[in-house]
């Protein structure tokens, strides 16, 4: 999703070509999911595609209030995908990168001190790793030189808001 966010806009500001609309991306990456997991789906029960997709439709037919549930996820999901597109535009690429990622180190601290959550050593290696390598992008794009970087106008707070919401 990024990175053809990213090679969008990109392509778009260097080129007379009009940029993909966002929406436009998400369903184009969710159709993408869709199809790659009935594949999945049929390789698993080894069926064929055509019967995969039936049973899938099956079984969210016969189960209306169960695939009602999915309603919210998904609509959270795809709100969160649409303010990432919105931060993609905004931000530098290893900037964007760097604060996906520092999400993953604060829900991990916050579901230590909120929900009493404990790690194993290496669920805290894997942190300290995280960490490191989110500093080591920080660091190195302290010294961007002007002309480098991805085209366009950049709202860095702008940017820095959205990607912390989704």
């Amino acid at each position: 999703l990024n990175l053809f966010a990213r090679w969008s806009h990109v392509s778009s500001t260097t080129s007379a070509e009009p940029a993909h609309a966002k929406t436009t991306i998400v369903v184009t990456c969710e159709a993408m999911k869709i199809f790659i997991a009935i594949l999945l789906f049929a390789n698993e029960e080894s069926v064929s595609v055509g019967a995969a997709v039936l049973r899938v439709v099956e079984e969210t037919i016969a189960q209306p209030i169960e695939a009602a549930k999915l309603l919210v996820p998904s609509t959270l999901y795809v709100v969160q995908n649409n303010l990432v597109l919105v931060a993609a535009e905004n931000l530098e690429g290893p900037v964007m990168a760097v604060f996906s990622q520092a999400k993953i180190l604060t829900t991990a601290v916050f579901s230590i001190v909120m929900l009493g959550r404990e790690l194993n050593a290496r669920q805290w290696l894997a942190l300290v790793v995280l960490a490191l390598g989110v500093s080591a992008v920080q660091v190195s794009m302290m010294d961007t030189k002007d002309g480098e970087g991805d085209a366009g106008e950049k709202h860095i707070l702008f940017g820095l808001f959205v990607v912390l919401c989704a």
